[in-house]
């Protein structure tokens, strides 16, 4: 007869508990052409998708035209934010917009 330890059944329940996310983190994400485009029109040019110019905040309270300043001029291409003139600029890439925020972002 073979003897099932413990040991076993820890390592059997951990590896079907995490089964599922090893397919989640496989998943593509779906987007429209129509919804990527959008997305495009917003970061890169400031407008929306109604064809208007999208209304932005800088410095807290001074509203700014899209057209103005646009995502892609501070934030770059990638997102990743970094030195604008005498300030830094935040990474509003994926990564960055899901981790939280330490103290040193936030004076």
């Amino acid at each position: 007869m073979i003897r099932v330890t413990p040991c076993f059944w820890s390592i059997f329940l951990l590896f079907f508990l995490l089964l599922p996310s090893a397919f989640a983190a496989d998943r593509e994400l779906n987007f429209t052409a129509n919804q990527l485009e959008t997305g495009r029109l917003i970061y890169q040019q400031g407008i929306g998708r109604d064809g208007e110019p999208v209304k932005a905040y800088v410095m807290g309270d001074v509203e700014v035209s899209g057209t103005q300043f646009t995502c892609y001029n501070c934030h770059r291409r990638s997102g990743l934010g970094g030195p604008e003139g005498t300030k830094f600029v935040l990474p509003i890439n994926g990564l960055s917009l899901l981790e939280p925020r330490s103290e040193m972002y936030m004076s």
